[in-house]
């Protein structure tokens, strides 16, 4: 294997060595085009896709891949700036599909929503203001767990009264969309049977 090499060395130099000038310029100026003529095909060549929504949640970048699958829309999510791309054919049909699905979903706001509160807000805007935070804070922190996807709360609040013996406590609903198979539950399933196992 040595000596192949070692005969192609020379043969090579014998060659460059029998060139005129311009035979070497013009062969160094297409050695140098190959590979640029390479990066631009490949580029070329790629599919063109067109930017839909920018700084997604992770939440809803799983639902949004899966919706787009199941449809059979290609789809790209850049994670440099959490973008989703599709075909340009298939922009209308993907931004329909996503608003029938109600995607993306708004940002949540939390406590953040009285830093934009104007001066001289009413008290049914102070205490509607308070009900969302409070929403958006308890849909932050359910959305942090690893097993939950996607969390919904929706909070009634009464107005309070001055007769203590008619008021009403709050009351909440909350909506969670979990994980289809977290990993926790593979760890789980494999210690319930080998307890099972150890039973026997």
């Amino acid at each position: 294997m040595g000596a192949f090499f070692s005969t192609l060395g020379t043969q090579i130099r014998q060659l460059w060595q029998n060139l005129v000038l311009w035979q070497r310029i013009a062969l160094v100026a297409v050695l140098a085009l190959v590979p640029i003529v390479l990066i631009w095909l490949t580029l070329a060549l790629q599919p063109e896709y067109v930017t839909l929504y920018t700084n997604l949640t992770q939440s809803d970048q799983l639902l949004i891949d899966q919706a787009l699958t199941e449809a059979g829309i290609r789809h790209v999510i850049d994670p440099a700036d959490n973008s989703l791309k599709v075909r340009p054919e298939d922009e209308g049909k993907a931004r329909l599909l996503l608003a029938q699905e109600g995607l993306p979903h708004m940002p949540v706001e939390g406590y953040q929503i009285f830093d934009r509160q104007r001066l001289g807000a009413t008290e049914f805007e102070q205490r509607l203001n308070f009900k969302r935070a409070l929403e958006d804070e308890l849909k932050r922190r359910l959305e942090t767990l690893d097993v939950v996807l996607r969390a919904e709360v929706d909070l009634v609040i009464p107005t309070p009264t001055v007769f203590t013996e008619r008021e009403k406590p709050p009351t909440a609903s909350v909506t969670i969309t979990p994980h289809a198979r977290h990993p926790t539950d593979a760890g789980a399933d494999r210690r319930d049977r080998a307890d099972r196992r150890e039973r026997r």
